[in-house]
Parts: C-alpha cells; structure tokens; sequence
C-alpha cells in the first residue's frame, strides 16, 4: 500500500496544480490512498512533520516512510516516482 500525505492550504496556488495530478494517481493506482491535510485547519499536523513549505506530500510504502516531495511536481514525475 502507497499512502501520500498532502500538505496543502486553499489559498496555495501550487497546490490547487497539483490536485488533479494526485486525484489522477489515486485513480490510476489501486494499492494508493491520498490523505489530504490542510496546514491553516491542522496546524499542529503540520508543525509534527516538520512541513515548512506547501504543497509538501509525505510519501509511505506499506507504513515505511520513503520520500518527502516539497513543491508542485508534474505527473510524470510521480509516475517515475510510484513506478
């Protein structure tokens, strides 16, 4: 299993790029699970993965944390990351 933690805010405008990109993964890849959290609403979530910058997606394979993405990245490059 694949979970991406997103940190994220409404006001981001990276973000609001990268969205569909991860809505599109999530439907593509069965064994993924987006977990959306917005920074302005989870403070303290933010603040204990240490997230200085939005969008920053906290990336886990089978519980593992294997990857920290910081900024708005093209499909492509979370195709060559998921494999």
């Amino acid at each position: 299993m694949i979970t991406i933690i997103e940190f994220w805010a409404e006001w981001c405008g990276p973000c609001k790029q990268l969205s569909p990109v991860l809505s599109a993964l999530e439907k593509e890849h069965s064994n993924l699970k987006l977990i959306k959290i917005n920074v302005d609403e989870s403070p303290e979530i933010a603040t204990k993965y240490q997230v200085t910058s939005i969008p920053t997606m906290h990336i886990f394979v089978d519980d593992e944390h294997v990857e920290t993405v910081v900024g708005a990245k093209p499909k492509p490059f979370f195709d060559k990351l998921l494999g």
